[in-house]
């Protein structure tokens, strides 16, 4: 097979060099109907009533779909640009020349893009340049007297000012600029008879058709040189003369460059012919520059061109400076695509990273190589890749670990080490990143073995996992090298079944739409059917690496196998808990580090949560296959670090040290909420009264003033967070609503143990713990109690809200409909009060000792039958509870995908499962602190003197 596999690899460099010894340019990008549409729109210079191009409108028309739009490949966006330019030539030609066919095509193209239009989520768009693109044809439409009363018209109308705004009129005639590569969207703003000078040698418009029509249409002055670059375009393109041009034409070095880099990523030979064409073509589309390259085929300077085309040059052997590529593109934060831009794309700076680590003197690049993966580290925690030049997300992931896997071979061990010795947060985002990249690749395969049914994209991901068997802390473990093994085998077996379909290409390349590339299919195939899978032993110069967190272990481990016993996980198998493991160990770094931001931990024993709070997580991330950003496990991680730290601190120093003062600490707890969440305007301006605001509250005592600091910085933290500050008025007021009861309910709880303690020692220490509680003079029910104090006790509502905050579309004001908004509350309820159940079936024995009020001390529990346990009982209420959370979490996820938020119900999914698993891991262990008194019966009753200490789960 091997033989076969480098055949065809040499027979795909043998095109391209044919293509390239030929000294014109070519494009293998697949034909575009958007561009042909616009084509098909030049008017004749010989004949007023005529058209340029008549064999491109013969295409729009034999290209419509038989429910009257046009093909959407792959998404959405596409669809519409394609119906709305379509409609358009279908309009203007119909104008001219009336016929009944024309008129029914049109009708129903008109009925199928507004339907499009209502299907499309705007605002959940991560494709840039679409929006002004699409309401640019929108107001087309209009002009030729098509009106479709589009719902989003005010958003679309905001965008494309945005971006209109971005390029000052006066500017766009002086030099070719990136903005004016959507040159449709500037009709009826600039001049057009003033942009000829910009136009390129071949007579294109930034070598896209479709502005080049666009310019010979608005343009006073027939140009014969545009007119000839788009009959090179429709006789050279993989439409073979059928009427159709590509997106952008020609491709020359993008498709070159990157045909070379794919099969030399896995060790193809591309030296063993005669490349000396290719060679050439790349240096001289370098040197021409200054040893930068252009965007395809135009005078603009192009930073992914330019980063490939070096990369090529090297793996055939030949030396090429990047002095030029760090000059023209190097910014502060990362590299830019294109010098006037300030837009920066993942995919750019990866292939720039790939480019530094595959040149022979890395080492004077340290600086570089370091700033572009803290980019691009960030970029994929907070969940801000954008699709710049490719629609797949597995397209970023591939190049990252591409970049990862030359990172981490030996003779870059000088490097490497350079790099993490100023950056420490590097050394825990790097494998991070790639564990979610590992889970997000394996977690989605089908079950033939491929993903998502493309050759393609399947290519793409068998190489993400040879790339990932290089790193270290991937190849140091056994069970999950044999994972990827399976994953890879899996996947290479479908290739080869699908062999023939290597070389047809889908439509994943990014321009105004997206095109196919045959070629590029296919070079990704073959390099993914030679893709080896690396040996499992970790290379001497890495050995001593550290690349987790030093917290204990065996905590670790005992965390893991609590997760695994509970039914959540009883099917989840090993792989998904042990890569989530090692991401939760990835992550604690981070919590260690911010653990005595806001909470004292004087006399509290060892937190021992700590060890389940990533892994919950994590794991339940996993499961849920990657429903929301790392920042977001990031930020939950810490919420629940700080509401354990929150219940140690209330039950350990404000109920022991301040069981008199409550008063006071309830009146502080409901200025701080009301401090931090009411507008500004309403704050007291008196710096004396201290960082939080309330009035006369300044006192002598202490602990109070403990209070007012620890409590103050915890609200300020979730109350004043930016995704907070950032959404909608209603759920900042639910939030500050929620946590300020949450903070009340411990006061409550406090009272009530004071009277339990109380009563524990009227009846002598040395007695036997009390049975029952008379909750009768507080005139609740433990009904009332347990979906009451109880479940505000748990801090899963407001920790929901907190959430709401973390994964809704801000703009989109989802949670402020009625039915979604009462929906949501309601599952929080329910899900609050199961969890409490759950932590009190298994912390019994600990509130008896400590005289915590519990479910079972209610008098429901103590008139049984003989033959009736309170914990059973307890059981069957929190399994009947359960009902009502999965009614609510169904009702609320239909509201949320009627109202095109199926990410947002995914995520909810997720909380719901880190909470039911902590309610399943209490089933099985208590986590909570136990409280061990230390002082005297009397002296501890009267002066709450207490220590704490963490039971050691697992032993």
């Amino acid at each position: 097979m091997e033989t076969t596999i480098n055949s065809q690899a040499d027979a795909l460099m043998r095109k391209i060099v044919s293509r390239c010894t030929s000294r014109q340019g070519f494009g293998l990008m697949s034909s575009s109907i958007y561009d042909t549409a616009w084509v098909s729109m030049i008017p004749s210079p010989a004949h007023e009533s005529g058209w340029a191009f008549p064999e491109c409108f013969e295409f729009i028309l034999a290209t419509q779909l038989s429910t009257g739009a046009w093909p959407s490949c792959p998404s959405i966006p596409d669809g519409i640009l394609n119906t709305a330019a379509s409609l358009l030539s279908l309009k203007r030609h119909w104008n001219l020349t009336p016929n009944d066919d024309w008129a029914l095509r049109r009708v129903n193209a008109e009925r199928e893009l507004k339907s499009m239009l209502e299907a499309w989520d705007v605002l959940a768009t991560n494709q840039a340049g679409y929006e002004p693109l699409v309401f640019k044809h929108i107001c087309l439409l209009r002009d030729e007297g098509i009106d479709l009363q589009l719902s989003a018209w005010d958003t679309l109308s905001t965008l494309y000012d945005l971006n209109l705004n971005q390029l000052p009129i006066p500017l766009s005639y002086n030099e070719p600029t990136t903005l004016l590569h959507p040159l449709e969207v500037f009709i009826g703003s600039i001049d057009f008879d003033k942009i000829r000078h910009l136009r390129e040698e071949d007579g294109s418009i930034l070598g896209s058709p479709a502005s080049t029509a666009v310019y010979l249409i608005c343009s006073s002055v027939w140009d014969c040189e545009s007119e000839s670059y788009l009959r090179t375009a429709l006789r050279g393109g993989t439409g073979q003369e059928n009427g159709s041009v590509p997106s952008a034409w020609p491709t020359t070095v993008l498709e070159t460059s990157s045909v070379i880099t794919v099969l030399a990523s896995v060790g193809l030979p591309v030296t063993e012919f005669d490349s000396g064409p290719v060679t050439i073509m790349l240096e001289e589309s370098l040197v021409a520059q200054g040893n930068v390259a252009r965007f395809p085929n135009t005078s603009l300077l192009d930073a992914n061109n330019t980063a490939k085309a070096i990369t090529a040059l090297a793996y055939l052997g030949k030396s090429v400076g990047v002095d030029s590529l760090l000059r023209v593109y190097e910014d502060q934060r990362c590299f830019r695509t294109c010098p006037e831009e300030q837009h920066s794309s993942v995919s750019v700076n990866c292939s720039i990273l790939i480019c530094l680590l595959a040149i022979g003197n890395s080492t004077n690049y340290c600086a570089q190589i370091a700033k572009i993966l803290l980019f691009i580290c960030s970029q994929f925690i907070q969940g801000a890749v954008q699709k710049t030049r490719h629609a797949h997300r597995f397209y970023c992931e591939m190049l990252f670990s591409q970049a990862m896997a030359l990172l981490y071979i030996p003779r870059h061990q000088e490097v490497l080490r350079g790099i993490l010795a100023g950056n420490s947060e590097l050394g825990e985002n790097m494998p991070q990143v790639t564990f979610h990249t590992l889970l997000d690749i394996v977690s989605a395969q089908g079950v033939d073995g491929s993903w998502d049914g493309i050759c393609e994209v399947t290519a793409y991901c068998v190489l993400t996992l040879s790339f990932l068997t290089k790193l270290p802390w991937i190849r140091s473990e056994a069970d999950i090298i044999e994972r990827i093994r399976a994953s890879m085998e899996a996947g290479k077996s479908y290739l080869m079944t699908q062999r023939a379909r290597w070389g047809v290409g889908h439509h994943l390349w990014i321009e105004k739409v997206t095109c196919a590339s045959n070629v590029l299919s296919e070079a990704y195939c073959i390099a993914a059917a030679a893709a080896a899978l690396y040996a499992r032993q970790v290379d001497a110069p890495f050995s001593g690496l550290r690349f987790f967190s030093q917290y204990p272990h065996q905590r670790l481990q005992v965390a893991r196998k609590l997760v695994q016993a509970t039914p959540l996980f009883a099917t989840a198998g090993d792989f998904i808990l042990h890569v989530a493991e090692l991401q939760g160990r990835c992550l604690l770094p981070s919590l260690e580090r911010r653990r005595l931001d806001i909470f004292p931990r004087d006399d509290i024993g060892k937190d021992t949560y700590l060890a389940f709070i990533p892994l919950t997580w994590t794991a339940c991330q996993a499961i849920n296959r990657g429903s929301v950003d790392l920042v977001v496990l990031r930020e939950m991680m810490m919420l629940s670090m700080l509401n354990y730290q929150a219940d140690e601190f209330m039950e350990t120093f404000v109920e022991r040290r301040l069981s008199d003062k409550l008063d006071s600490v309830e009146a502080v707890i409901h200025r701080l909420c009301f401090y931090l969440q009411a507008p500004p305007e309403t704050h007291h301006q008196d710096s004396s009264r201290g960082a939080f605001g309330p009035d006369g509250d300044v006192t002598d005592d202490s602990d109070l003033e403990l209070v007012k600091s620890v409590l103050g910085g915890y609200v300020t933290h979730i109350l004043k967070h930016p995704a907070v500050l950032n959404s909608d008025d209603h759920i900042k007021r639910w939030l500050a609503i929620e946590l300020r009861t949450f903070l009340l309910a411990h006061i409550t709880q406090a009272r009530d143990n004071i009277r339990m303690r109380a009563r524990k020692f009227t009846q002598g220490r040395e007695s036997t713990p009390i049975t029952g509680y008379d909750s009768s003079g507080l005139h609740r029910t433990y009904y009332s109690w347990v979906h009451g104090t109880s479940a505000d006790h748990t801090s899963c509502p407001f920790s929901f809200v907190f959430f709401i905050c973390l994964v809704s579309n801000h703009r989109a004001r989802t949670f402020a409909a009625p039915k979604i908004a009462y929906l949501a509350e309601d599952l929080c309820r329910h899900l609050a009060s199961m969890c409490r159940m759950y932590n009190d079936y298994g912390s019994i024995a600990r509130d008896s000792d400590e005289a915590n009020l519990n479910s079972v001390d209610f008098p429901e529990f103590r008139n049984l039958s003989p033959k009736k346990y309170p914990r059973d009982e307890l059981m069957w209420i929190a399994e009947y509870e359960r009902r009502g959370v999965e009614t609510a979490l169904e009702k609320l996820r239909y509201e949320l995908e009627e109202a095109g938020q199926k990410r947002v119900a995914d995520a909810i999914d997720l909380f719901y499962n880190v909470t039911d698993l902590y309610g399943q891991i209490y089933v099985q262990r208590d986590l909570g602190v136990r409280l061990k008194e230390k002082a005297n019966a009397k002296a501890a009753h009267s002066q709450g003197v207490a220590d704490t200490d963490m039971d050691h789960i697992g032993t």
